[in-house]
């Protein structure tokens, strides 16, 4: 096994970073840009929280991987700001990849479930998702040095995950458990249907992600966020009490060797 740390710092909402020496993966920039221009924040009420890093202060990256095109998990604003644009991206779709490029991003490219792409110490591959408000979305199972780590993105429940199980080994996975729901369709999964993905996927280790994102004014006459990361913690203490849940602050870097080595109790960090 690779010596050098694993470490996951999550940004905001859906987006995390994960390292391992000098490999470096985002996956689903969100930096809520989007959420605080003057229509969206005054009028339509979409609120977030502060990332937990700044896109200036992100630093050189080796690969951007995004789910689907929503501006949650694809930050357009965000990633002008980024001081590099020789990160290879990852997209589910041509036109989603077109507006990348329009970034002045060059290594961009389109991968379908179940396909790979690979680099120096480094694979990804993707996972079926299913997104009832997105035209496409897509999971991804990332290895670094042996270490497996599924992103979800924002995906409703489906009947892959066993199959990802099978054909991945995720030892961990990022997880949404806001149970949103437009106009009563239910679009991501609720904190108990993410445990019992978790399950299904036999991780030793989950990571809430997909929260932080609240419905006020006029959006709040058509979403509904129904979950949070505490109600994922306590699902997982009924479904899957030896799953270890991850809740890093925003910003903190994380090592997950240790979770995964079982070397910590579940329930990290301490009064969270």
């Amino acid at each position: 096994m690779n010596e050098t740390p694993l470490t996951l710092t999550r940004i905001l909402h859906p987006s995390v970073l994960v390292e391992r020496g000098r490999t470096r993966v985002l996956f689903d920039p969100c930096f809520g840009d989007f959420a605080r221009r003057p229509f969206t924040a005054r009028v339509t009420g979409i609120r977030m929280p502060a990332p937990g890093i700044l896109p200036e202060a992100i630093g050189a990256l080796t690969v951007i991987a995004m789910t689907h095109g929503h501006e949650d998990h694809f930050d357009a604003a965000a990633l002008s700001r980024l001081t590099s644009r020789d990160a290879r991206v990852v997209v589910p779709t041509q036109s989603q990849a077109k507006k990348v490029r329009r970034l002045g991003f060059r290594d961009v490219e389109v991968i379908a479930p179940w396909k790979t792409v690979a680099g120096e110490g480094w694979a990804l591959t993707a996972t079926p998702a299913r997104a009832p408000n997105a035209r496409v979305e897509i999971s991804y199972v990332l290895d670094l040095g042996g270490r497996r780590i599924l992103h979800a993105g924002d995906t409703a429940s489906h009947r892959f995950f066993e199959e990802i199980a099978e054909r991945c080994a995720p030892a961990a996975a990022c997880l949404p458990v806001s149970g949103v729901t437009l106009l009563g369709l239910r679009l991501t999964m609720t904190p108990g249907e993410a445990a019992r993905a978790a399950c299904a996927l036999a991780v030793k280790v989950a990571i809430p992600i997909h929260a932080e994102m609240r419905f006020e004014r006029a959006s709040s006459f058509f979403y509904r966020a129904e979950g949070s990361e505490e109600s994922f913690e306590a699902a997982m203490k009924r479904v899957a009490p030896g799953v270890v849940v991850l809740r890093p602050r925003r910003g903190e870097p994380c090592v997950l060797d240790r979770f995964l080595d079982g070397a910590e109790p579940r329930g990290y960090p301490p009064g969270q």
